[in-house]
């Protein structure tokens, strides 16, 4: 009836266990040559460190553009985007990087997918050439899976057997496995403020406290 938690430090018994691991740990990866090299990473922790560098960041979502705008104001930044345009950005983001593209303080690829990667550049297929691209660093942000394999191996059942399933999760975001419970960008929840609320929830819950899902009377409102 209880759980047991591994750490490199000791070894944890519980009753419940809260899974809020988020996915960010598991990024999509390029599956090209090149992309282990030591200047490619799939992290952005802090823009203002790089400074009068060459920079390409491969994806068009919203942290992804937001990197590029924090990393144009020093240094040379190149953006590949696999489709034909920018879509689903915040309008403000859509409006800034529209603005720094204009003034030439970035430069967009369209259509574009990495071919390779090696030490100095990056080669980028576009629809009529292969653009070779001056790279100092390589930022890589195109989302991010669910650990599935991980999650199985906790006894946690999925929706379905497709590549974009969930945990199958109750009301209270229970899986399958009795106390053990699935909340966040884990669970399908990316927003941050769900997974607040969702960690509130299951407490409660946990406590015996009968709860309303917190969004509930706003709707209703």
């Amino acid at each position: 009836g209880l759980f047991t938690i591994q750490s490199d430090k000791a070894a944890y018994q519980a009753k419940h266990v809260v899974l809020a691991i988020g996915i960010q740990g598991n990024p999509n990866r390029l599956g090209k040559p090149g992309e282990d090299l030591p200047f490619v990473s799939y992290k952005l922790e802090d823009p203002s460190i790089y400074e009068n560098k060459d920079i390409l960041m491969v994806g068009a979502g919203d942290a992804a553009i937001e990197g590029v705008l924090a990393l144009c104001e020093k240094n040379r930044v190149t953006v590949g985007n696999r489709n034909n345009e920018f879509f689903r950005l915040k309008d403000a983001l859509d409006r800034q990087i529209s603005e720094k593209i204009k003034a030439k303080q970035a430069v967009a690829y369209h259509n574009a997918a990495i071919d390779r990667i090696e030490p100095g550049y990056a080669y980028v297929a576009l629809p009529d050439r292969i653009a070779k691209v001056k790279t100092d660093m390589v930022f890589v942000r195109i989302g991010a899976s669910l650990p599935r394999p991980f999650l199985e191996k906790c006894g946690i059942i999925f929706a379905s057997k497709e590549r974009n399933a969930l945990p199958a999760i109750s009301e209270h975001y229970e899986s399958n496995v009795p106390g053990l419970f699935v909340i966040g960008a884990v669970a399908g929840y990316n927003l941050i403020k769900q997974g607040m609320n969702q960690g509130y929830e299951v407490v409660e819950h946990m406590l015996g406290r009968p709860i309303k899902p917190v969004d509930e009377p706003i709707l209703n409102e």
